[in-house]
C-alpha cells in the first residue's frame, strides 16, 4: 500500500526510512537506495518517521511506538500506547515525545522506551515540536498546548477555535496553522497571540 509518512534519512546510519498504509516501516541504503530491511506492525504507519542515534522511531495504528536499529530493522523497543499513533514523533536529549489518540502526550526514554511523563489532551493529532526546553503539541480539544521537557507540567494553553496542527517554533515565536484554514503567531513564553 502507497507510503504515508514523511521520509526520513539518516546520512551517518546510510539509510533512508518510510511507513506505508500496509503496517510495514521500509528502509533503503542512503545515497544507493537498495531495499535492506522492512518491520512489519499490525496497523498503518501513517505518522512521520524520526531518525535519533541509529533508530527509526515511529507510531503505529496497532497502538504501539516502535524503535529499530537503522543498520538492520530489529526491534530495540516498543511501547504500547492505549489506542492509534498517528502523528510522528519528536526526539530532543534523549526524549521521545509522542501522540496517540488514547487522548495522551508521551514523554519515552529514547534509549528503551520506558515512559517518563504522559499529559492528557482530548486526542493528539498535531506531530509534537520541541524547542527551548518546551514541547508543543495540537489536539483534538482545539487547543495548542506548551509542557515542560522535563515533567510534562503545562506551561501554558492557546485556544485557536480549531484543531492545531504541527507548531513551527523560531526566535521565541510559536507558529501554528488550523482545521479552520488561519495561521497564528503565538508568544513561545507567554502563550498570548501576536497575530493571525
Amino acid at each position: 500500500d502507497h507510503p504515508h509518512s514523511t521520509i526520513a534519512v539518516d546520512r551517518d546510519a546510510g539509510r533512508l526510512v518510510v511507513g506505508a498504509n500496509d503496517g510495514v516501516c521500509y528502509a533503503w541504503t542512503f545515497p544507493g537506495l537498495e531495499r535492506v530491511w522492512t518491520f512489519e506492525t499490525d496497523g498503518d504507519v501513517k505518522g512521520p518517521v524520526a531518525v535519533h542515534d541509529g533508530l527509526a522511531v515511529f507510531g503505529s495504528w496497532d497502538d504501539y511506538v516502535y524503535a529499530v536499529d537503522l543498520v538492520d530493522g530489529r526491534e530495540v523497543w516498543s511501547f504500547a500506547a492505549g489506542a492509534d499513533v498517528m502523528t510522528g514523533p519528536a526526539v530532543a536529549d534523549g526524549t521521545v515525545y509522542v501522540g496517540s489518540e488514547d487522548e495522551n502526550l508521551y514523554a519515552l526514554a529514547a534509549d528503551d522506551g520506558f515512559r517518563l511523563w504522559s499529559f492528557e489532551t482530548r486526542g493528539v493529532v498535531s506531530s509534537p515540536t520541541v524547542a527551548d526546553g518546551t514541547v508543543y503539541v495540537g489536539s483534538e480539544d482545539e487547543r495548542l498546548y506548551a509542557l515542560d521537557v522535563g515533567n510534562g507540567s503545562k506551561r501554558w494553553e492557546f485556544e485557536p477555535r480549531a484543531v492545531p496542527k504541527k507548531p513551527a517554533v523560531a526566535d521565541g515565536t510559536v507558529y501554528i496553522g488550523t482545521d479552520g484554514n488561519k495561521v497564528h503567531a503565538i508568544d513561545a513564553s507567554a502563550g498570548s497571540e501576536q497575530w493571525t
